[in-house]
């Protein structure tokens, strides 16, 4: 059996643990990394009441090590995004196998999912080891949502280590007027019309990564608001593009099976489709 790294990035909750000791009942797992933040280890005791541990002490297991970044960035990026791609870096470098998912600190998907996720990794995924141009094998995502623009949905990434280390390894994002105007996650939330002047934090790692490896997408990272924001003037050349490339570097699994609760946002089991989201079973 191939075994594969579970990397769970994000802050250290009163429900990581849970996630924890479930995936833990997994058999192709090798290790659990938590890759949280200085200072946010929780765990909740027997009795249900939240604790805050020993910060050097996060949950104890052999195979679950812990990983803490310090947060000196001084900005976090259009819905946290600088976050996620630090913390998710960390992770990853700190696992030494080949396949490795990425998964986050406060959403758990149930055993059975977790087991058509690894089946259909291990029966699809595929190797471009004679080609230096191409990415190892397809980055494997739970859906592409092609009404925007090289946005693959950001709950899980799994496959080669050495391809997950290239999508989180770009430059943090910067946008001065979105911290000019103090335009910050909760604005962001409630009023997405201001996804026109910054990225939405998908599209800003999948076209980083696709423009490794599309110059087109790499002269459309160079002038964003021109081709990759909300309502930009060259979308539908952008989007034309995007429709094109991210079937070549991303793979989604099946939408067939899959149910996780994430209580933080008030998901109870897998959401409605509701924004042309395109699965395995359409042909992504």
């Amino acid at each position: 059996m191939k075994k594969l790294d579970i990397i769970l990035q994000g802050p250290y909750t009163n429900f990581t643990d849970e996630v924890i000791e479930s995936y833990l009942n997994l058999d192709f797992i090798n290790k659990i990394i938590i890759s949280c933040w200085q200072g946010d280890v929780i765990s909740t005791n027997k009795t249900g009441e939240t604790t805050v541990k020993n910060k050097e002490e996060p949950y104890q297991h052999q195979k679950v090590e812990c990983v803490k970044s310090v947060n000196d960035l001084y900005y976090s990026g259009v819905l946290n995004v600088n976050y996620q791609l630090k913390t998710s870096l960390a992770g990853l470098q700190r696992s030494n196998q080949t396949l490795c998912a990425m998964m986050r600190s406060d959403t758990v998907f149930t055993l059975d999912s977790m087991k058509i996720l690894y089946d259909f990794l291990i029966e699809n995924i595929e190797s471009n080891n004679n080609s230096l141009s191409l990415p190892k094998g397809k980055i494997f995502i739970l859906g592409n949502n092609i009404r925007y623009l090289f946005h693959p949905r950001n709950w899980i990434f799994w496959g080669y280590r050495e391809d997950l280390l290239k999508l989180f390894d770009i430059p943090y994002q910067v946008n001065e007027e979105c911290m000019k105007n103090n335009i910050n996650k909760d604005v962001l939330y409630y009023h997405g019309e201001y996804f026109r002047i910054c990225y939405r934090p998908e599209t800003y790692k999948g076209a980083n990564y696709c423009a490794r490896y599309d110059s087109r997408v790499a002269k459309m990272i160079e002038s964003p608001e021109l081709y990759l924001y909300d309502d930009c003037p060259n979308r539908s050349e952008s989007h034309a593009v995007s429709l094109e490339v991210m079937p070549k570097l991303f793979k989604s699994f099946p939408k067939t099976g899959i149910d996780y609760s994430c209580p933080k946002n008030n998901i109870m089991h897998r959401q409605p489709v509701p924004f042309e989201e395109v699965y395995h079973e359409d042909g992504m």
